[in-house]
């Protein structure tokens, strides 16, 4: 199972991805891949600065950004990772990137969490710290979304809300009835 958590940013992804795996892998035995902070890595390995770029040097890590988060999507069969494909387009302004991104993302992952904007932005001097950006953010999210499941309706998409608490145990629970609903299906 693929598991995306879509966001625009400072939405606890991270830590739900953690919780997540860490739930998994003790209630079925299951070794699960989490791919976690991929774009704050490959900023780090460009040099790329989130809040001061070229347009040059902005295309340059969309480029990157694609690339690496195909690969880890098709090496893994068990999956949570909190930098789907899915949100690329989001922050992108290249329509080549975005015509890639969008042919892919449809059939990339099982199941996809979106954590709508809840709390405030923390400051961790690394990510984006701009709330306008960070709402145009997540509305082309919502949009993204939309487009996957017009591409995919076997896709499932779920909106996960309030404190971290909650998302998890929403989260659970969103799963526990996929997976049920593919037993059903296959045996």
């Amino acid at each position: 199972m693929k598991i995306g958590i879509v966001w625009a940013f400072s939405t606890w992804k991270t830590t739900l991805a953690y919780q997540l795996k860490e739930k998994y892998e003790r209630v079925y035995w299951d070794k699960i891949h989490l791919d976690i902070n991929t774009e704050r890595e490959l900023a780090e390995l460009l040099s790329f600065d989130f809040n001061k770029h070229t347009e040059e040097q902005k295309l340059d890590y969309q480029r990157w950004l694609v690339h690496t988060t195909l690969a880890v999507a098709w090496k893994y069969d068990d999956l949570i990772t909190d930098t789907p494909i899915n949100l690329i387009p989001a922050y992108c302004d290249d329509e080549n990137i975005k015509k890639i991104v969008r042919k892919y993302s449809p059939y990339l992952y099982d199941i996809i969490f979106y954590l709508p904007i809840e709390f405030e932005i923390e400051n961790d001097w690394v990510r984006h710290t701009n709330e306008e950006l960070r709402r145009g953010v997540n509305k082309r999210v919502l949009e993204e979304l939309h487009n996957a499941y017009s591409q995919n309706n076997k896709l499932t998409i779920r909106t996960l809300h309030w404190s971290i608490a909650d998302r998890l145990q929403q989260a659970i629970y969103f799963i526990d009835m996929w997976k049920r609903s593919w037993r059903w299906i296959w045996f």
